[in-house]
């Protein structure tokens, strides 16, 4: 923000910087940042007492209260500041309900003035300002007393300007004659005046003692006038301080600057204050008198900003950097102007402060309080700043100043808050100035385990209602699971049913055991993205955060997979396509097929998650599984096969009217549990919980869902009780004040729908116009959002404004907050409303924000764009960007079939065509060979043969009319083998005629010695052994001068088929050995173990029973790990060897 010329909105600005700073801004610019200036001046500190006493009592009063305290502060700081302004003082800085004065000594008399200017403010208090009355309710107290005392210093002191000019700056007071006045007025008491040897010899006077009461009569006012003169500035001089003030002021509150209505409030804050001791300063002294100590400063105070802002953004800034005799200090903010106070990332904060604190640090120490404080403009009209008052406040300060060093002390209130993310241990108690009885402190120790599943679980913290017998069933799984015999549930029902809250309920059991819990949830927007669900589970796992650089992420993944598996040095790049991340690639993954990869990777995640386990039980958790891709659903039958001896809890929900394919819920090990609505019983207790009552008129019951027309009792859906319920609260046809109370006129009149699709879209609208607008905006970027992209797409709003409309939407449930850490990320608390939100966003609307969003995808992640190219593909879709769409729809496909999800693979294929198509697909007829060749392939594994023909038929005509035959081969190629699985030999062979005959001057010899192969399996096929085994002869040829490995193993593969034909079981034995010896480099154990089991047939049709054993075992164990089928299949064929 930029402010314009307007003379008094570059005033109320000047008003957050000392006079001195504005007079020197005026006339020649911004000091140089970090640089220290030092000059002689009195120092006047001046402490109010009495608001702190009055904060508390006023916050009782609600938000009047909060005006009435600002009231009060403006009229008493007002006067004061007039006297300091008037005698040639600018206030330096706010502490709480105390300022710190200072005046130049330009002329020798500074002295004086400040202490002619303690006598008057002094009087002043006494005369006109000791007693406030407050505007307040009848029956409270209304009258407040306040008292003064003033200590006066002298000597030298530093100005400097630490952060950065574009940015965030901060003016720092520093200095002997700081810390003079600071030693000085901790002598005083209420309504004294003590003054330091220094300062009352300057002055002229006989001192009494090094800090002594001065109680002289009063002194005239030595000649000289205000700092600033307004008038004396043209316009070019403030339009220089409109912008040079901007940086001094948190841009939350710039904000506010345009907004009318008053910013004094109470509201809940925390509160860090932190005191910092620099490494080889060992003077006692802040002063900061060299050109290196003030760049010292400025790293810190830069570093610091920097920590805050990674755990705070918007709603925490520094709020002052403050000196004096105890050293350095800061003062941050979390909650103030902005919501929310968030103490457990405030602590976070703390800690990581603590953590990473530079060199050039030595020690430091810090308190933390969250509580409700006043907050708002200290100060007067020509001099304030945005501060935070009251006990709460108070109480971190003195946490600060009984810390050992490097650690964080809390509260109790505030440790309590904390406890279900933080871990915190108590301490003796402390008596602490200015509290009565002795305090407890906590000392911050660090994160608790499942800290994001508890974020999670926080929506389902209401106990669970109706439920015993499902819940016993989930406790019987989660007992064996914990014992070592790994068990799955599946919780199936409708919407709105509870199975969230079911699976919370089961999640705080295994939790409360000690276990640790792991969680994914589907999203529709992601259905085509593989391993959607996973990935935020492995990436837990892993310890990767948004805040991570991607090569931090890289190492993480790396160190971590080494340590849980020994010897998975070559393995490790199999996270590569899983996580998006550029994992270095180990040469013996590159043969690997896509298929074999898959298994590998398989593998590798069930040995991290059995190494997790011998730590401690392990709990994974999928949330609405009907909206998985394909591969995520492959994974979890996997895992689910190897459930025997591991201690391991796999738990999902899904829908059941969509399909979902899961060989898991086949399983004995799994437990199927089906919700369905609550009895009228269950949903008055439900009532109980969400209003105290258990019973409610006839008429609210049947709006309730409890009663059907007849008023007889009827099943209820939970999710529709309470929706039911909030849309009555809302419109006031009950309400809750102490009792429950129905109005019957005005439920008589409203009209609540009677199916929750309509119950959400009645909340939606009665949402004020901007919390609706932004949770609709918010719906296009999905169920779960970042704040980042929020702000982009939303447009106008500020930050702190969204941030607020958050928090209240918050409050009304329709979302919530996961995690602050580094990311603001939240979740629409049910996939109803974010759908509900979403179709009622008008198309071209919608559109528009499908594009802002993809821009910020694309400008955000640019340099690893590969976890997002689904995620792009699908908001430029919806934007009808055809070019970009095609664009990444196609690199989501190719990344999704290289990992062997096909039918992901072939799903965004589908999506890259309908672009395509609408683009012209002549004009781009190379791009429309690649992607129906792609399809095709996809489609070939998942054994959708017609259409995988259509797409190659298609992709052949546009080579033949474009003249390519390398593409004209490979479609080819691929209808041949297709058509071989179809037992269509005749076509296999004409196709493969073609390429051998036609085209194989042109082509590669890749693409020729595939024609030979499927060639040859064709003659083999038709009984035509010789001409088979010579067109296997020639592919193999082929396969050794391109060292394709994998292909070679194929041909190995049907020689071995043709010599057993033809009952030559020496030369059969040794292709399917050299089938085997292949196999083991490039394709899957599935694979490896069927080629071992056909040599051992072949072994026993030759009588070596011995060898053919030998090769059955190996078998076996590789099937163990990979095919339950095929062991079955061996373990049978071994019984008939051993016979």
């Amino acid at each position: 923000m930029k402010p314009s010329l307007d003379f008094s909105l570059i005033r109320q600005l000047a008003a957050y910087i000392p006079v001195t700073l504005t007079r020197r801004i005026l006339e020649k610019g911004l000091p140089p940042v970090g640089t220290p200036h030092g000059l002689t001046a009195a120092t006047l500190f001046a402490d109010v007492s009495g608001f702190t006493a009055m904060s508390e009592e006023l916050a009782t009063d609600g938000p009047r209260g909060a005006e009435e305290l600002n009231r009060a502060l403006m009229l008493t700081f007002t006067g004061l500041v007039d006297v300091v302004h008037n005698m040639g003082g600018a206030i330096g800085h706010y502490y709480g309900d105390a300022m710190l004065v200072y005046f130049p000594d330009r002329d020798g008399l500074a002295a004086q003035r400040a202490l002619a200017c303690a006598q008057m403010m002094q009087q002043l208090m006494d005369a006109s300002l000791s007693r406030i009355v407050a505007n307040r309710p009848p029956g409270k107290e209304a009258i407040f007393e306040l008292t003064i005392k003033i200590g006066v210093g002298y000597g030298r002191c530093q100005e400097i300007i630490i952060g950065q000019p574009e940015r965030i700056l901060e003016f720092v007071l520093t200095g002997p004659a700081v810390d003079d006045v600071a030693q000085a007025e901790q002598h005083a008491a209420s309504g004294q005046i003590i003054a330091s040897q220094t300062a009352v010899t300057q002055a002229g006077f006989m001192p009494q003692g090094d800090y002594a009461l001065f109680d002289q009569p009063p002194i005239p006012q030595p000649p000289g006038a205000p700092i600033l003169d307004w008038s004396t500035f043209d316009k070019t001089a403030l339009a220089r301080l409109g912008e040079a003030v901007i940086p001094f002021i948190p841009h939350a509150l710039v904000e506010r600057f345009a907004a009318a209505g008053s910013l004094a409030e109470h509201r809940p804050v925390t509160n860090i204050f932190v005191q910092v001791d620099f490494a080889g300063d060992d003077d006692d002294s802040s002063a900061i008198e060299t050109a290196e100590m003030g760049q010292q400063l400025q790293a810190y105070y830069l570093w610091v900003v920097s920590v805050i802002e990674r755990f705070g953004g918007e709603n925490a800034h520094l709020s002052r950097v403050l000196t004096g005799d105890k050293g350095n200090q800061l003062h941050i903010i979390f909650g103030a102007p902005v919501a929310p106070d968030a103490p457990e990332q405030a602590v976070r904060c703390a800690l990581a402060l603590q953590a990473e604190q530079p060199d050039i640090v030595a020690a430091q120490r810090i308190g933390l309080t969250a509580g409700k404080v006043f907050a708002g403009p200290l100060g007067s009209p020509a001099r304030q700043e945005y501060a935070t008052a009251g006990a709460v406040v108070n109480l971190a300060a003195r946490l600060m100043q009984a810390c050992p060093d490097g650690n964080v002390l809390l509260d109790k209130a505030t440790a309590d808050r904390i406890g279900r993310w933080l871990r915190v241990e108590p301490l003796p108690p402390v008596k602490m100035k200015g509290f009565q009885e002795p305090v407890t402190p906590y000392r911050a120790i660090g994160e608790q385990a499942a800290t994001q599943l508890k974020n999670y679980l926080e929506q389902w913290a209401r106990p669970l209602v109706g439920r015993d017998r499902e819940m016993a069933l989930l406790q019987e799984g989660i007992d064996a699971a914990f014992a070592g015999s790994g068990r799955a549930a599946a919780i199936q029902g409708t919407t709105g049913v509870g199975k969230s809250h079911l699976l919370a309920a089961g999640m705080r059991v295994w939790l409360e055991k000690g276990g640790r819990g792991l969680l994914g949830v589907c999203f529709r927007h992601t259905i085509e993205t593989p391993y959607a669900p996973w990935r935020a589970i492995w990436r837990e796992m892993f310890g990767l955060t948004p805040g991570m650089s991607v090569s931090e992420q890289v190492t993480a993944v790396i160190e971590q997979t080494r340590t849980l598996v020994p010897g998975s040095d070559d393995d490790t790049g199999l996270w590569q396509e899983a996580l998006g991340l550029p994992i270095p690639q180990a040469e013996a993954l590159s043969a690997l097929t896509a298929e074999a990869r898959q298994a590998r990777f398989f593998t590798l995640v069930r040995r991290c998650f059995r190494a997790l386990t011998e730590k401690q039980p392990l709990l994974i958790a999928l949330e609405d599984l009907h909206w998985a891709d394909q591969v995520s659903l492959k994974l979890l039958d996997d895992l689910s096969l190897h459930l025997d001896d591991m201690a391991v809890f796999l738990a999902f929900t899904f829908q059941p009217e969509e399909s979902l394919t899961l060989e898991t819920m086949q399983r004995p090990s799994c437990i199927s549990i089906t919700l369905t609505d609550l009895s009228a019983a269950d949903g008055r207790a439900l009532l109980s919980q969400l209003l105290g009552v258990t019973a409610l008129p006839e008429t609210v019951e049947r709006h309730l869902g409890l009663r059907d027309r007849e008023g007889r009792d009827s099943p209820v859906n939970p999710l529709f009780l309470a929706e039911a319920l909030q849309v009555m609260l809302e419109a006031g046809a009950v309400q809750v004040n102490g009792r429950v109370r129905v109005n019957e006129m005005q439920l008589a009149q409203m009209q609540v729908p009677d199916t929750i699709h309509g119950l959400l879209l009645a909340r939606l609208d009665r949402l004020p116009p901007a919390g609706r607008d932004l949770l609709q905006v918010a719906s296009v970027v999905g169920r779960q959002f970042a704040l980042d992209p929020l702000q982009v797409v939303s447009g106008e709003l500020s930050r702190p404004h969204i941030l607020d409309l958050l928090t209240e939407l918050s409050q009304t449930e329709m979302t919530r907050l996961v995690t602050a850490d580094p990311e603001w990320i939240y979740l629409f608390r049910h996939a109803l409303t974010h759908e509900v939100a979403y179709e009622t966003l008008p198309f071209a609307r919608r559109q528009m924000l499908h594009a802002l969003v993809a821009d910020w995808l694309e400008e955000q992640y640019g340099d690893n764009l590969q976890p997002f190219y689904a995620a792009l593909a699908y908001h430029y879709g919806r934007a009808a960007n055809q070019e970009k769409c095609l664009r990444f729809a196609i690199r989501a496909g190719d990344a999704a079939r290289a990992i062997f999800a096909n039918q992901e693979a072939v799903e965004l294929y589908t999506l890259a065509l309908e672009q395509l198509q609408a683009l012209g697909e002549e004009e781009r007829w190379d791009t429309a060979v690649h992607i129906y060749l792609a399809r095709a392939e996809a489609l070939r594994f998942i054994g959708d043969f017609d259409t995988a023909a259509a797409d190659a038929e298609r992709a052949a005509q546009f080579a033949r009319n474009h003249n390519a035959p390398e593409q004209l081969a490979q479609a080819y190629n691929l209808l041949a083998e297709i058509k071989w699985r179809q037992v269509k030999l005749d076509e296999t062979q004409t196709l493969t005629s073609i390429v051998i005959d036609e085209l194989a001057e042109q082509i590669s010899a890749e693409e020729l010695a595939r024609a030979y192969h499927w060639a040859g399996w064709a003659d083999a096929s038709s009984g035509n052994w010789k001409q088979a085994l010579t067109q296997l002869e020639y592919a193999r040829q082929l396969c050794i001068s391109t060292a394709n490995n994998y292909r070679l193993a194929l041909i190995w593969e049907a020689i071995a088929y043709v010599y057993f034909l033809q009952k030559d079981l020496e030369k059969a034995l040794q292709a399917m050995q050299q089938n085997a010896q292949l196999s083991r480099s490039v394709s899957t154990p599935v694979n490896v173990a069927s080629a071992l089991n056909n040599i051992a047939l072949i072994q026993l049709q030759l009588g070596r029973a011995e060898d053919a054993l030998h090769s059955v075992n190996e078998a076996i164990n590789l099937a163990r790990d990979s095919s339950r089928v095929l062991l079955a299949q061996l373990l049978g064929n071994r019984a008939e060897i051993l016979t």
